[in-house]
């Protein structure tokens, strides 16, 4: 008697252990590569969320409040939001819609930014607005988001 109730315990003990959930997070759709996240902005109209994130520098330059310089960095990454299955009334990012690239490079002296739109779904690229120094101008002017 004593062995067939250790025995069950011990059964029960091993099927405690052993899981069969699964995972429902899905993979990432863009790697920051060691960027540091500025900003976060969302469209509730369009649907969208977008995470502007800069290198070291452009992070230092932006708390400091100081003029731009050769060799930063800006990634404007925008998904299409969708529910959180694990938190009821709340949205996370989906299907990766663009990243716009904003390099800072100095040629003669002079301060340049370089722009670069990466589309990923063209219904959302007809919506994007074609100056690309809005774009530069818009991603640019961005404020830090207030940190702890």
């Amino acid at each position: 008697m004593k062995s067939s109730i250790l025995y069950g315990l011990i059964l029960l003990l091993a099927s405690a252990c052993t899981s069969n959930y699964t995972s429902h997070i899905r993979d990432l759709s863009f790697q920051n590569d060691s960027l540091r996240v500025i900003t976060m902005l969302i469209n509730e109209k369009a649907n969208t969320i977008a995470v502007l994130f800069g290198n070291e520098l452009a992070l230092k330059n932006k708390l400091a409040q100081k003029p731009r310089e050769n060799n930063e960095l800006y990634k404007l990454v925008t998904w299409r939001q969708q529910p959180n299955t694990f938190w009821y009334g709340s949205k996370i990012n989906g299907a990766l819609l663009c990243i716009e690239t904003v390099k800072i490079s100095s040629k003669e002296g002079q301060v340049v930014p370089i722009y670069k739109l990466d589309c990923f779904d063209s219904p959302f690229s007809a919506d994007l607005p074609i100056d690309r120094t809005q774009r530069i101008s818009f991603i640019m002017n961005q404020q830090l988001v207030v940190l702890p």
